[in-house]
C-alpha cells in the first residue's frame, strides 16, 4: 500500500513543476545586470556591440514582436502576466527595469520566460502548449546528469541550453542557442540557410500569421527572439549559481504528506529568502502541497525577515572557449578543478537536501572532516535583526575558485543543530546539521555575482566575432573573418 500511495505520488511530481531555481524575481535582477556588465553595456545607445549590428536599445526599434521557432515559424507578440507581474516585482526593490521591449527588456522577459510551467503559466504562449521547462534546469557535475528522481532523469542544463533535439516529456525546446544562431542570421539577412549543404537557400518564407507585415518588422521580431532565447540561457548558466541545482537536490514542495516528509522535496528556503532579499520583502512563506493541483496546505510557515538588498558586484566577467565552459569544465573526478559555474557551486556549498550525514558527494565533506567550527555567542540576530542568545556553532571551510577569482576562507557552509550532541552519543556516524539565514548569506555573497558575470561572458561570448571589411595597403577591399570556430 505505501509503495502504491509513493508510486502515485511520483506520476504527480513528474507532471508538475517541481524544481524551481532562484525565483523569476531574482533572475530578471541578475540579467539585468548582467546585461550591464557584458558589452551590450548599461547603455545600450552607446554600445560598440550594438553599434555594429546596427540595432540601438530602444522600444521603437526592436519592437513588440517575436518568433515562435517550432514546427511553424510564427510571429506573436503576446505579452504573459508572468512577465508583467515579474517586472513589476523588480522595480518595487530592485530600482527601473529596462522597457519590456527593449533589447535588454527582451533579454530580461527570456530569463523570466525560461521558468513556464503548467502550474503558474497555464495560459503561456509556448508553441505547442505549456510545458514544465524546469525539468531542464539541473546539471549535477559530480555525476555528470540532468535532474533524476524517482529513476527519471531529465536533460542537464547544459544540454538544454545549447543543443536542438533536447526533450522533456516529449516537448522538444525551442529556445536554445543554435536557434538563436539562426534567428540572428535571418535578423541580419532575412535569408534563410541549409546547415547540411552550408548553403544560402534563399529568402526566408515569411512567418505565419504575419499579414501584411514589413520585411523591416520582421527583422525585427527575429532580433527580439535572439535576445529573448539569450536570456532563456542567461536563466540556465544562473541557476549553475544554486547548488540544489548542482547537487541533484529537488525543492518542489510537492508530494508533502506530512510538515517534514516532501517525496519531491521541500520548498527551498535558499529561493524564498534571496526573493525576499531581491525585492526587499518583509516576509516569505514557505508552502507544502500533496500535490500542485491540491488546495490542502500540509504545511505553511511563514518567515519574517529585514533583508539587506542582494549584491551583485563585483565579479571580473570571465571568458572561455565554448559555451558548454560556462556551465561546466568538467564532470566526475574532474569536477574539484571545474572552472564552470556548476563546478563551483557544486564542490563549494552544502544544500538543505545535500547536508553534511545527508549526502555522499565528495565535496565539501561528506561527513563534515576537514572543516573548522567557529562558535558564535554575541552579535547574534534572527533574520529581522532582533539579538538571539545563545551559541551558534557553524562548521566553516575555504570555497575554492579555479577560475582566476580568490578563494573565499572562513564560509559558514554549515550550522551545528541542537540535537547533534546527542545523536553522537547515540552514534558517531549520526549528527544534525542545519543551514540557516547566515549560511544562505555566505552563499548568496558569493554565488550571486559570480552568475552575473557568468552570465555576461557568455552575452558576449555568443557576440564575440566580426565581420570587417576595409581597403588594404593598395586599395583593394578585402573580407577579415575574425569569427572563431563555432563550439
Amino acid at each position: 500500500m505505501i509503495k502504491k500511495f509513493s508510486m502515485l505520488i511520483a506520476l504527480s511530481l513528474m507532471t508538475a513543476h517541481a524544481v524551481f531555481a532562484f525565483d523569476v524575481t531574482t533572475h530578471a535582477a541578475m540579467t539585468i545586470k548582467a546585461v550591464q556588465q557584458s558589452k551590450i553595456g548599461s547603455n545600450p545607445n552607446a554600445s560598440e556591440l550594438l553599434r555594429r549590428l546596427g540595432i540601438v536599445d530602444s522600444e521603437k526599434m526592436i519592437g513588440q514582436y517575436y518568433m515562435h521557432m517550432g514546427g511553424q515559424v510564427t510571429l506573436t507578440n503576446r505579452v504573459i502576466q508572468m512577465e508583467v507581474d515579474t517586472i513589476e516585482n523588480v522595480s518595487k526593490g530592485f530600482g527601473p527595469v529596462p522597457p519590456a521591449n527593449s533589447i535588454s527588456g527582451w533579454i530580461m522577459r527570456g530569463a523570466i520566460r525560461e521558468d513556464d510551467n503548467t502550474v503558474e503559466t497555464p495560459y503561456s504562449d509556448e508553441q505547442g502548449g505549456v510545458f514544465n521547462r524546469v525539468y531542464g534546469h539541473f546539471f549535477d557535475t559530480v555525476n555528470n546528469r540532468g535532474l533524476t528522481i524517482f529513476g527519471v532523469t531529465g536533460p542537464r542544463a547544459v544540454d538544454w541550453a545549447l543543443y536542438p533535439g533536447q526533450t522533456i516529456g516529449g516537448r522538444k525546446n525551442n529556445f536554445n542557442i543554435a536557434t538563436a544562431r539562426e534567428t540572428m542570421w535571418r535578423a541580419l539577412t532575412l535569408k534563410s540557410y541549409d546547415p547540411v549543404a552550408q548553403q544560402v537557400t534563399g529568402d526566408a518564407a515569411n512567418p505565419v500569421d504575419a499579414g501584411n507585415a514589413t520585411k523591416e518588422s520582421i527583422r525585427k521580431a527575429y532580433w527580439a527572439t535572439t535576445f529573448r532565447i539569450i536570456g532563456d540561457v542567461v536563466h540556465l548558466v544562473q541557476d549553475m549559481a544554486q547548488p540544489q541545482h548542482t547537487r541533484n537536490d529537488a525543492h518542489s514542495g510537492f508530494g508533502c504528506i506530512t510538515g517534514s516528509v516532501c517525496f519531491g522535496g521541500h520548498a527551498s528556503f535558499f529561493e524564498a529568502y534571496l526573493k525576499a532579499r531581491t525585492i526587499q520583502e518583509p516576509a516569505f512563506t514557505l508552502v507544502g502541497k500533496l500535490a500542485p493541483s491540491s488546495t490542502i496546505e500540509t504545511s505553511n510557515k511563514a518567515f519574517k525577515t529585514n533583508t539587506t538588498p542582494l549584491d551583485y558586484c563585483c565579479y571580473d566577467t570571465p571568458q572561455f572557449a565554448g559555451y558548454a565552459d560556462y556551465f561546466a569544465t568538467a564532470t566526475g573526478a574532474g569536477n574539484n578543478s571545474g572552472k564552470g559555474l556548476a563546478n563551483y557551486s557544486s564542490r563549494g556549498f552544502y544544500s538543505f537536501g545535500t547536508n553534511i550525514g545527508k549526502t555522499n558527494l565528495p565535496s565539501p565533506t561528506p561527513d563534515g572532516t576537514g572543516l573548522a567550527t567557529l562558535a558564535v555567542t554575541s552579535g547574534l540576530v534572527d533574520m529581522v535583526g532582533n539579538p538571539l542568545s545563545g551559541t551558534a556553532y557553524f562548521k566553516t571551510g575555504t570555497v575554492v575558485d579555479t577560475a582566476g577569482g580568490a578563494d573565499a576562507t572562513g564560509v559558514k557552509l554549515s550550522t551545528l543543530g541542537i540535537w547533534n550532541d546527542a545523536l553522537q552519543q547515540k552514534s558517531p556516524s549520526f549528527s544534525s546539521h542545519s543551514l540557516n539565514h547566515y549560511n544562505y548569506d555566505d552563499q548568496a555573497r558569493l554565488l550571486i555575482p559570480r552568475a552575473v558575470a557568468y552570465s555576461a561572458g557568455l552575452i558576449d561570448y555568443f557576440f564575440r566575432g566580426k565581420l570587417e571589411v576595409k581597403p588594404t595597403a593598395d586599395g583593394v577591399f578585402a573580407v577579415l573573418d575574425q569569427l572563431p570556430a563555432i563550439t
